[in-house]
């Protein structure tokens, strides 16, 4: 299977390196967890992220689905570093780079419509083997 992330968004404050939580996509286990917008990440599975840029920081928060991550994150205003454990699981509905609408495709291609008299040929032919 592919790596899945989280349902948040991460944005890195200019100023302060800080990665803040941009975004947090509605129905997913984050939101569930109640991870909210605004709150900085500061520890993943317990490490520091202090420093490092987002792009460093996006691989430690991808992984396997149903697989679990534990988030350090603490308040805009500072305070106390909360940890949320987040199960990865695999996206459900739009995403960024996907059309709004989607297309629902058949599990299995359907099969060619049975031409008329078709089983009747069978029967007949079955008959005679029997005759």
């Amino acid at each position: 299977g592919g790596l899945v992330g989280l349902g948040i968004a991460l944005a890195q404050e200019r100023q302060s390196g800080k990665l803040v939580v941009s975004g947090v996509e509605a129905g997913t286990n984050a939101a569930k967890s109640g991870i909210k917008k605004g709150t900085v990440l500061c520890t993943v599975d317990g490490s520091s992220v202090q420093g490092m840029t987002l792009d460093q920081v996006r691989p430690l928060l991808l992984g396997e689905p149903h697989t679990a991550v534990v988030l350090g994150l603490r308040g805009p205003q500072g305070g106390e570093i909360q940890d949320f454990a987040v199960i990865r699981q695999v996206p459900r509905g739009p995403g960024p780079n996907r059309p709004s609408q989607q297309q629902q495709l058949p599990l299995r291609q359907p099969s060619p419509p049975i031409p008329p008299g078709h089983h009747l040929q069978q029967q007949q032919q079955q008959q005679q083997q029997q005759q």
